[in-house]
């Protein structure tokens, strides 16, 4: 409330025809929309969910890639490229466009911000759960068999169901 008030106050000392806070807020809207708060990503725990006991257990997303450590230690992204294509390169056949994929879906584990969401889900039949990621967001454990990089969740397995097939 004190904050459209104030906005109101700055309103009608630029505008004497002193236009609403609702028709500014629906100029800004139009001409600004606001991005998401939230991204999404979706994530399989392991082949036909075999790891979801332990994602969901343990309030976490994870991935492998255990030659990779910490991603908090690489100074930027290009650092991380450059390591992760020096460790996974032949794993990935040399294909420069396999390994980039690959280096990103492992990047975006530490561009995950608490809010974000993530679907797990079991092959393309079956969604188990929606997680909300929360604090801390990422960390390294090695620990953590066999995943070393995880993501600290909020399961919510109402979201779980069948998924009707697909067109191919």
């Amino acid at each position: 409330v004190a904050m459209n008030r104030a906005l109101l106050s700055d309103l009608r000392q630029l505008d004497t025809n002193s236009r609403s806070t609702l028709e500014l807020e629906s100029f800004l809207y139009r001409h600004f929309p606001p991005t998401s708060t939230s991204s999404w990503w979706k994530i399989s725990p392991g082949e036909k969910a075999i790891y979801w006991d332990q994602f969901r257990d343990g309030g976490f997303a994870a991935v492998g890639w255990s030659g990779i450590g910490d991603l908090r230690e690489y100074a930027d992204k290009d650092e991380f490229l450059d390591d992760y294509k020096e460790v996974h390169a032949e794993e990935h056949g040399g294909q420069a466009n396999v390994i980039a994929r690959k280096a990103n879906e492992l990047w975006r584990m530490i561009e995950l911000r608490p809010g974000d969401r993530i679907v797990a889900n079991r092959g393309t039949s079956r969604v188990l759960a929606v997680g909300t990621v929360v604090e801390p967001t990422y960390y390294y454990d090695t620990t953590n068999e066999p995943f070393h990089h995880l993501v600290k969740v909020d399961w919510d397995e109402s979201y779980a169901r069948d998924i009707p097939k697909q067109g191919s």
